[in-house]
């Protein structure tokens, strides 16, 4: 093997071993929220009781809510933190036999692509 062709190889290999050590870091700290229902909100705080993810929905009556803003930490995004609010979201609808109002682009997004949940949107 040339020289060249060696340090192209190496490269490579540190290249997928830095990636695939920041894929098991983002892993693990996703797998390390801790969600807590609170009153028009559900929270995802972190081991160190630091809130990284959250989704509000202050209610418009006594049977429907209006989900206004969902935030992930900038640490945290595209790693399904959003989508994890969503789906406490949507189990905590059903407990409490309520309709959503879907004024949060990320929630009208994702509603739109989980149709199982459509029953919980107010029309």
């Amino acid at each position: 093997m040339h020289t060249r062709d060696l340090k192209t190889a190496c490269g490579y290999a540190i290249f997928f071993l830095l990636l695939g050590n920041l894929t098991q870091q983002s892993e693990e700290a996703f797998m390390a929220l801790r969600y807590e229902n609170e009153a028009n909100e559900i929270v995802g705080y972190d081991e160190n009781g630091v809130k990284l993810a959250c989704v509000q929905f202050p209610a418009v009556n006594s049977d429907t809510v209006d989900v206004e803003h969902t935030e992930v930490d900038s640490s945290l995004q595209g790693q399904g933190v959003g989508g994890e609010l969503m789906e406490q979201l949507a189990k905590r609808l059903r407990d409490e036999k309520k309709k959503a109002v879907l004024t949060c682009p990320y929630a009208q997004h994702w509603f739109d692509g989980h149709p199982e949940n459509k029953d919980l949107v107010a029309e």
